[in-house]
């Protein structure tokens, strides 16, 4: 998990330091940020490239006409892409959260006791085994709990302790709600 890599150099970083095949979580709000040279950074070790946020088309289609020789999809969710990936992940391939712009903050992920804890900008919390990456549960804080849609979206990293998930959820008489992790 590397989300806060909001600007390209972050994200060349983090692809270059791992070793195997990559499926590359990537995208966001380009700023107006000229995307030239971007495909530079794509190399052998990618397998599929896995476009979210505000810029995902935009990123695509300046990739399509590179050429570019793997998997290449967009998405309206990180929810949907790892709905997407663990279909086709094999062992000891690498699932790189590294947006490379500006995600504002879209997706909130804590890693704790062997979890994956998502928390999306429209309020729905996933919970993934990390080994396998099958969802252990989720809920809807909007649906479940009432919560009213913040203008930015929920934005709030869930945190664990001692086999507890807190998060703030926003709905009347749940402002912070506990779960058993």
């Amino acid at each position: 998990n590397d989300s806060k890599a909001t600007n390209l150099a972050s994200s060349i970083s983090a692809l270059n330091s791992l070793n195997g095949k990559i499926h590359l979580l990537f995208g966001g709000d380009l700023k107006n940020q000229p995307l030239d040279g971007i495909e530079s950074f794509f190399n052998e070790k990618l397998i599929s490239l896995n476009l979210y946020g505000k810029d995902a088309v935009i990123i695509k289609d300046y990739l399509m006409n590179k050429k570019i020789k793997f998997d290449m999809k967009c998405f309206v969710s990180l929810e949907a892409i790892l709905e997407s990936i663990k279909k086709i992940v094999k062992k000891d391939e690498i699932i790189l959260l590294s947006p490379g712009w500006a995600s504002q903050d879209m997706f909130m992920t804590t890693i704790a006791d062997g979890l994956v804890f998502f928390l999306g900008a429209m309020g729905h919390f996933t919970v993934l085994d990390a080994a396998s990456g099958k969802v252990k549960w989720e809920k809807d804080f909007q649906k479940e709990f009432g919560a009213g849609l913040p203008i930015w979206g929920f934005s709030a990293h869930p945190l664990v302790k001692d086999g507890v998930v807190y998060c703030l959820v926003g709905g009347e008489g749940s402002t912070a709600v506990a779960f058993e992790a």
